[in-house]
């Protein structure tokens, strides 16, 4: 059969239309709550010509959540993993081995397999946290990987349901976090090759640091805007 770009293959996007997934331009999309839950599917050919690897990416786009850091002048991205880490053996990478030269039967093999996996694992994963207060509560517990979510996001959902103080708490105890780890630590090397002898220093690593401080100051200043919190300083850790 020729080859098949699974994301626009009519068969595939049905199947995703009965789980209330609309194919868009980039993705499938479902409005569900405070959330957009998203399913992509990317590919690999791992070195091998006329192979895909195919290996879906779910996330949660909040529109509440992107609106403040627009008007802030922020960038957050959405909370999101491959598949693989919500699946039970949580390895992280799961991929879907199509050949260009598969027969039919082996492509509905292959994509009933992808589509089950969306509805058995990736969907209870995104209901989970689709409102703010459970993205937060899966933050606050631990039950969200701290890998999967932007940092600059959460003060965010915090100030949206009514918790400012925890807002700035949070990003308080981030910016320490971020300090410890750009530190100086006491580390060197002398190195000696056939080429070249020269020291190696440790690199002070704060850009992190910066990133989330200038979050902290363009947030901050927002809130004194909206004069709603009187209780918002200014945050400041870098010298």
């Amino acid at each position: 059969m020729p080859k098949i770009n699974l994301e626009t293959e009519p068969r595939f996007k049905e199947a995703m239309k009965s789980l209330g997934f609309k194919k868009t331009s980039r993705e499938f999309v479902k409005p569900y709550k405070d959330a957009l839950q998203c399913i992509s599917i990317g590919y690999a050919t791992n070195g091998e010509h006329h192979v895909r690897y195919y290996s879906p990416m779910c996330s949660l786009c909040y529109p509440l959540i992107e609106s403040v850091a627009m008007e802030a002048g922020i960038i957050t991205y959405p909370m999101g993993c491959p598949i693989g880490y919500v699946m039970p053996q949580k390895t992280g990478l799961v991929e879907w081995r199509l050949e260009d030269s598969a027969t039919d039967y082996d492509y509905l093999h292959v994509a009933t397999d992808i589509v089950n996996a969306i509805r058995d694992y990736a969907v209870p994963f995104l209901e989970a946290y689709s409102t703010l207060k459970d993205f937060i509560k899966g933050i606050e517990e631990g039950t969200v990987n701290r890998e999967f979510y932007d940092k600059k996001a959460v003060p965010i959902a915090y100030y949206l349901i009514g918790e400012r103080q925890k807002a700035f708490d949070y990003i308080a105890e981030t910016l320490e976090a971020y300090k410890r780890q750009a530190a100086p630590m006491p580390f060197h090397e002398h190195i000696i090759t056939e080429e070249y002898e020269k020291d190696v220093y440790n690199c002070n690593q704060d850009g992190n640091l910066r990133v989330y401080q200038d979050f902290a100051d363009k947030f901050t200043k927002w809130v004194n805007q909206k004069g709603n919190d009187t209780r918002a300083t200014l945050l400041t850790v870098l010298p």
